[in-house]
């Protein structure tokens, strides 16, 4: 299997999250994979503030949020320990 990760509000348009992608190559499931994952997130990717609707702060925040619901989701009907290559 492999993975792929596209993000909406860092930019005039989506791009793909490919360091949080590479972190999760090769990775059996863990909670502190997760934790990893979004550490990663934060630190790769630079959200917009739109004057309109969100801030950097909370884009940042809110796709952290549905970045970890997003992973036990997809692992949890993967069925345990799938590992991502």
């Amino acid at each position: 299997m492999d993975v792929r990760v596209a993000l909406g509000p860092a930019g005039q348009v989506p791009c793909r999250a490919q360091k949080v992608e590479q972190h999760l190559r090769g990775q059996a499931f863990t909670p502190e994979l997760v934790s990893a994952v979004v550490d990663t997130l934060a630190g790769s990717v630079e959200f917009r503030t739109s004057p309109r609707r969100a801030t950097s702060a909370y884009r940042h925040h809110l796709a952290s949020v549905l970045l970890s619901q997003l992973l036990y989701r997809v692992w949890d009907a993967a069925g345990a320990n799938q590992v991502y290559r």
